[in-house]
């Protein structure tokens, strides 16, 4: 034989075998990989193309807000008296329900 392909003509793509052209029993890692890959892909570009602004379930839209990430900053705030009554009362709750085990 000679580099020509055989019979003196010329070498093409049909006289050749290409690895990727079949498929191994389990398929291949490369193949699966990449398909594995496209999948995140489309996970993440339909995740993206929903609500642009996740945390805007709080309704507050002059809410201070972080420069670098652009989160919003909780703020605390004075606690009354009744506050921390139903602090203690919870507190009371837990231990209780925690004894009985």
């Amino acid at each position: 034989m000679n580099a020509m392909g055989g019979g003196g003509e010329p070498a093409s793509a049909d006289n050749f075998t290409f690895l990727d052209d079949e498929p191994e029993a389990g398929g291949s890692s490369k193949a699966k990989a990449k398909k594995k890959k496209k999948k995140k892909k489309e996970r993440r570009d339909a995740a993206s193309s929903g609500s642009e602004d996740s945390d805007s379930d709080s309704g507050d839209s002059d809410a201070p807000r972080s420069a670098i990430s652009g989160k919003r900053i909780k703020m605390s705030r004075e606690r009354s008296a009744a506050d921390e009554a139903e602090d203690y009362g919870r507190k009371q709750l837990l231990k209780l329900m925690n004894a009985q085990y």
